[in-house]
């Protein structure tokens, strides 16, 4: 599944980018917006501080960096 350091690492960042966004790591706060529902779930994106916005902005760049080497 992952053939270098970097992956995992990139994967491990979006996962917590993720969880800051949605409390869910396979979920980020665009992915909650956009699916469509069963009842009985419900995901949405929690209310983020400025602070904590820049933080996932942050980390999704490192692992854009790590993802691409």
């Amino acid at each position: 599944m992952f053939d270098t350091d970097n992956e995992i690492i990139a994967f491990a960042l979006n996962a917590w980018g993720n969880y800051i966004e949605t409390h869910c790591v396979s979920m980020s706060a665009s992915d909650a917006l956009e699916r469509v529902y069963v009842a009985q779930e419900w995901f949405e994106p929690n209310h983020l501080t400025s602070s904590q916005k820049k933080l996932v902005g942050r980390i999704r760049n490192l692992a854009n960096e790590f993802g691409k080497s």
